[in-house]
C-alpha cells in the first residue's frame, strides 16, 4: 500500500450539493492517518475544476513540492489545501484579535460568571453551587441568580457549629441580589442553609425548599390552617400553589383546587384531588361547586398567589363567615398582579386577609432560619415531593435571547434551574 497519497476534491464555499462529501473526505484522511503510523495523505480543494489547465498546474505545483527529498517538507502529514481565489492556500491556526476584545469588551448586563470573594465572616459558610433556581431581572431584562441553591461546602466561618462540614450537600435560601452575574460559589448566612438529607443527595436530587417555605409561612403562621378545615388553592399548576397544595393536605385540610387549562388540570392527579374539587378559575362553577361541597357554608382559607379583577367579588362569596384570605404577591415582578384590596363592602362580612411580599420575607433570614428545618424535614420524611416540572437551562443558553423569554414564560407555572 502506497504511504503517500494526493486527493483532489472540488471546494465549496458554502453548504451545497456536494460540500458535505468534501468534509467527508477530510474526515477519513484524518482517521486513515490517526490509525497508519506513516501514511501521509494530502487533500486538495479546487474552486472550479472546469478549468482543466489551472487545476492541473495547481496538481502538478502540490505533487513537485510533496514530492520533493526536502525531508522537513517529506515530515509534514496530512496537509489541508484549499485554492481561493486562485491562490493555494494552506490551513493555519491564528489569534483573533477581534474576538478577544469582544471577551473582554462583555457588557456587564449579561449573564455571567462571577466570582469575586470577598472574607468568609464567621457565620457563614461558603458553597460550591451545583444548580440555582432563576428568575428575571426586571431591572435589566437579564436572568439572574434565584433565591435557592443547591451545593456543597467549601468553607466554614469559625461560629459554625452542627453538621456543616466542608464537602457536605446543602440547600440554601439566598435573598435577591438584584444583579445579573451567576456565581459558581456563593457565601452566606449559616442560618440560610440546612443540610440535605444523605438519602435524597445520594439519589442525585435537587432539593429546593422555597415554595414550601413561602407556603409554610403562608398557611401556618398566617392562616394557621388545621385539620378539618377546608382551603381553596388557585392557579394549582404554579410551584407555589403545588407546595401550597402538598402543605395543605400534611395538615389534613380539604383541598379545593382552581385551573386555567385542561393541562394544568392534569397537575392535580399527582397530588390525588378529586374531580368534584378541580374547577375553572372562571365562571360560578367556582362558587356553586364549594358552596356545594361545604354544604353552603363556604371555605375556611382562600390561597392566591393572584387575584384576577374579574374573579374578585366570585372569590369572596366562597367564603364562609371568619375565613382567612392569604395573597401572595412580588412588588418587583412584572407579573404580579396589582390587584386592589377588597372593596369596603366586602368587609360587611368577618374575613381577615393578609397580603404578603415574597422579597421582603426574603430578606427576613432570622424568619428564614427558623422555617427552613421545618421544610426540610417534611422533604426528608417525603411528606411533601418537589413540585414539577422543572425546566433546566444551561449558561450557555441564557446568552442568548431566547433563552431569557423562555425564562420569563416559564417562571409562572415551572421551576427554572441552571
Amino acid at each position: 500500500m502506497a504511504n503517500k497519497l494526493l486527493w483532489v476534491t472540488r471546494r465549496h464555499n458554502s453548504p451545497k450539493p456536494g460540500s458535505l462529501e468534501q468534509d467527508a473526505v477530510l474526515g477519513l484522511a484524518r482517521s486513515l492517518m490517526s490509525e497508519n503510523e506513516g501514511l501521509n495523505i494530502v487533500t486538495l480543494g479546487l474552486e472550479g475544476i472546469e478549468a482543466t489547465s489551472r487545476a492541473a498546474q495547481h496538481i502538478r505545483a502540490v505533487l513537485q513540492h510533496y514530492s520533493c527529498s526536502d525531508a522537513s517538507l517529506l515530515s509534514v502529514n496530512g496537509e489541508e489545501i484549499f485554492e481561493i481565489d486562485g491562490r493555494l492556500c494552506l490551513s493555519r491556526v491564528l489569534p483573533t484579535e477581534t474576538i478577544a476584545k469582544e471577551i473582554w469588551s462583555m457588557q456587564q448586563s449579561k449573564a455571567h460568571m462571577d466570582n469575586d470573594m470577598r472574607s468568609l465572616a464567621n457565620n457563614e459558610i461558603e458553597i460550591q453551587i451545583r444548580a440555582a433556581t432563576i428568575t428575571p431581572n426586571i431591572t435589566t431584562g437579564q436572568p439572574s441568580l434565584g433565591q435557592e441553591i443547591n451545593g456543597t461546602i467549601t468553607q466554614i466561618g469559625s461560629d459554625v457549629q452542627g453538621s456543616f462540614q466542608v464537602g457536605g450537600p446543602v440547600a440554601a435560601i439566598i435573598p435577591h441580589s438584584g444583579t445579573a452575574s451567576i456565581k459558581d460559589r456563593i457565601q452566606c448566612p449559616v442560618g440560610l442553609a440546612h443540610k440535605i438529607p444523605d438519602e435524597l443527595y445520594n439519589k442525585g436530587e435537587i432539593v429546593l425548599p422555597l415554595d414550601f417555605l413561602i407556603a409554610y409561612d403562608s398557611l401556618h403562621n398566617c392562616a394557621r390552617l388545621q385539620a378539618g378545615n377546608s382551603i381553596i388553592i388557585h392557579d394549582g399548576a404554579s410551584s407555589l400553589s403545588q407546595a401550597a397544595i402538598q402543605l395543605a393536605q400534611f395538615l389534613g385540610a380539604e383541598v379545593f383546587e382552581t385551573f386555567n387549562t385542561r393541562e394544568e388540570e392534569a397537575i392535580a392527579d399527582m397530588y390525588s384531588i378529586p374531580a368534584s374539587h378541580r374547577f375553572p378559575q372562571q365562571g360560578h362553577m367556582l362558587m356553586t361547586g364549594i358552596k356545594r361541597l361545604t354544604h353552603g357554608r363556604g371555605a375556611d382559607v382562600m390561597f392566591t398567589p393572584l387575584i384576577a379583577k374579574e374573579l374578585d367579588q366570585i372569590a369572596w362569596n366562597c367564603l364562609k363567615e371568619y375565613a382567612r384570605v392569604i395573597e401572595m404577591v412580588d412588588k418587583n415582578s412584572r407579573t404580579s398582579s396589582g390587584a386592589m384590596p377588597p372593596r369596603p363592602r366586602l368587609f360587611k362580612q368577618s374575613f381577615m386577609f393578609a397580603r404578603l411580599d415574597i422579597p421582603t420575607l426574603l430578606q427576613d433570614t432570622e424568619k428564614i432560619a427558623t422555617i427552613l428545618p421545618e421544610v426540610m424535614r417534611l422533604l426528608e420524611h417525603n411528606s411533601v415531593v418537589p413540585v414539577q416540572p422543572v425546566r433546566i437551562f444551561t449558561p450557555s443558553e441564557l446568552e442568548n435571547s431566547s433563552g431569557v423569554k423562555a425564562v420569563e414564560q416559564s417562571r409562572s407555572a415551572k421551576t427554572c434551574l441552571l
